[in-house]
């Protein structure tokens, strides 16, 4: 992969906000994403995406911030963009917003999104997950968790009720 490009004249600059402006779409394609800061690389999945951001699966996100470059493969074709981390969730994966498009990749992006027009200032970076939401999720895993715990004969079916009735208690 070619290594991120520096910024030039002819490079569209997104506004970054903190809620979404355009629609998003489910969308699967691999990318390789690259921490600028460190040059840390790693393979993920994207798992959404629209003109001003995407959401991709990463057990260990980089932080908050954190400026990324993201190459996005799918259908035969590529598309690259500069952008930044707008939330992390820990074993699942991040929000990142784009900073940074030039126009032929921005070609590439709305031909997958069947777009016509490019946003004006506008960016639909994920908004940032709210407590409820992380705190279903959090609830969500350690159900599962207590579930595999008694297949596994780890505890009991008496003891996971217990957890079980307690957690029920603490989302009330």
């Amino acid at each position: 992969m070619d290594e991120p490009q520096e910024k030039t004249a002819t490079s569209t600059k997104l506004e970054t906000t903190d809620r979404r402006r355009s629609p998003r779409m489910q969308f699967s394609a691999t990318a390789l994403l690259t921490e600028v800061g460190t040059g840390s690389r790693v393979q993920v999945r994207v798992a959404d995406l629209g003109k001003g951001g995407c959401y991709v699966d990463l057990l260990n996100p980089f932080p908050v911030g954190a400026p990324v470059t993201i190459v996005i493969q799918h259908a035969n074709k590529s598309f690259r963009a500069r952008g930044t981390v707008s939330y992390a969730l820990p074993s699942m994966g991040m929000g990142l917003r784009f900073t940074e498009i030039a126009p032929d990749q921005f070609a590439v992006l709305q031909e997958w999104l069947g777009a016509a027009e490019p946003p004006a200032e506008a960016s639909d970076a994920p908004e940032a997950p709210t407590r409820e939401m992380i705190d279903a999720i959090n609830r969500d895993v350690t159900v599962q968790l207590i579930v595999l715990l008694v297949r596994q004969s780890v505890i009991s079916k008496g003891q996971a009720a217990e957890l079980l009735e307690r957690l029920g208690s603490k989302t009330r």
